[in-house]
C-alpha cells in the first residue's frame, strides 16, 4: 500500500487550499483507463459529511513527463498531526487532554469510512501525516491523502504505522490480510506517538522497520508514566492477532469515556 503523494504548500496560512502531488511511475503512459481508475478513487475522497474528514475539493493536471495529476484540499494552518509533534519551535503543545481529543476524533473519522461499503470507500492509510489539524482543534483524516492506482504497487512507505500482516501478507497475491484490523494496528502506533512525542523507530531505515515488524516481533514499547486506561488501549489495539483487535465501534466510547474523565 504505497504513498507518493508529495505535499506543497502555497502561499501564507491564510491560503484556503493545499496541493498534494500524485507523480505515476516513470515508465507509465496515463491512459484513459488510468484516468478513469483515477476520477473513480478521486470521487470516493469528496467525503463532506463528517467533521473529522477533510475532503478533497479539486484535481490539478500537469504535462511534463511523467504526467502529474494533483490534489486540492483545504488548507489547514496548524498542519499534520505529525509536524503538531515533532515541528519543534511555533507548534501548539499537545497536552493529554488535546491527546484524548485527537484520539476520539481520529477514531470517529475511522468508525466513518468502516462503516462504508469498501467498494465506496477511499483507500486511506492511517499515520499522523495524514491526519490534519484544523483552526478548531479538530483532528481530521486528509482523505486526499488517500493511495491511488497510478502511483503504482511496488513500493511500501511509512511502514512504522502499517501492521505486520499489512507488511508481510499471508497470501502470495499479498492481499490477503483485514485492512480495518490492520488500521486499527496503525491507530495504536498514532496513541503512542501521541503519548510519547516520539517518532516511531526513529533510527532505522524503512526497510529496516519492515523487516523487523513483519519478521523480528519489532514492536514499539509503551513507557511508564502513562496513564493506564491509555496504555492499554495501546496494547488491545496492537495484538498480534488481528481478530483480536478491536473496532473502532468498539473503541470509540471507550475513548470518549477517557476524554470525558
Amino acid at each position: 500500500m504505497p504513498h507518493c503523494s508529495k505535499s506543497n504548500n502555497y502561499g501564507p496560512s491564510t491560503s484556503p487550499s493545499k496541493i498534494g502531488e500524485l507523480n505515476s511511475k516513470p515508465t507509465l503512459a496515463l491512459s484513459s483507463r488510468h484516468l478513469r481508475e483515477f476520477q473513480e478513487e478521486y470521487a470516493k475522497t469528496r467525503i463532506f459529511s463528517h467533521q473529522n474528514l477533510l475532503p478533497a475539493l479539486g484535481i490539478v493536471s500537469k504535462i511534463q513527463n511523467p504526467p502529474t495529476l494533483a490534489i486540492v484540499s483545504q488548507w489547514m494552518p496548524v498542519g499534520s498531526l505529525n509536524s503538531v509533534l515533532h515541528g519543534g519551535k511555533g507548534i501548539p503543545v499537545v497536552d493529554n487532554n488535546a491527546i484524548k481529543k485527537f484520539a476520539v476524533d481520529i477514531a470517529r473519522g475511522m468508525k466513518f469510512l468502516h462503516d462504508m461499503q469498501p467498494d465506496s470507500s477511499p483507500r486511506f492509510r492511517l499515520n499522523s501525516k495524514h491526519i490534519v489539524i484544523d483552526g478548531e482543534q479538530n483532528a481530521r483524516l486528509d482523505l486526499a491523502s488517500s493511495d491511488f492506482s497510478i502511483q503504482g504497487s511496488d513500493k511500501i512507505y511509512d511502514p512504522a504505522w502499517m501492521a505486520p500482516e499489512a507488511l508481510a501478507p499471508i497470501s502470495p497475491k499479498g492481499n490477503d490480510f483485514n485492512r480495518k484490523k490492520a488500521d486499527m494496528w496503525s491507530f495504536s502506533i498514532v496513541l503512542w506517538e501521541m503519548v510519547t512525542h516520539e517518532i516511531p523507530f526513529v533510527d532505522l531505515s524503512p526497510m529496516q522497520i519492515g523487516i523487523q515488524v513483519a519478521h523480528e516481533n519489532l514492536r514499539v514499547r509503551i513507557p511508564n508514566g502513562i496513564t493506564p486506561n491509555m496504555a492499554e488501549v495501546i496494547r488491545i489495539c496492537m495484538k498480534d492477532e488481528p481478530s483480536k483487535r478491536p473496532t473502532f465501534e468498539q473503541i470509540v466510547p471507550i475513548l470518549v469515556k477517557m476524554a470525558d474523565n
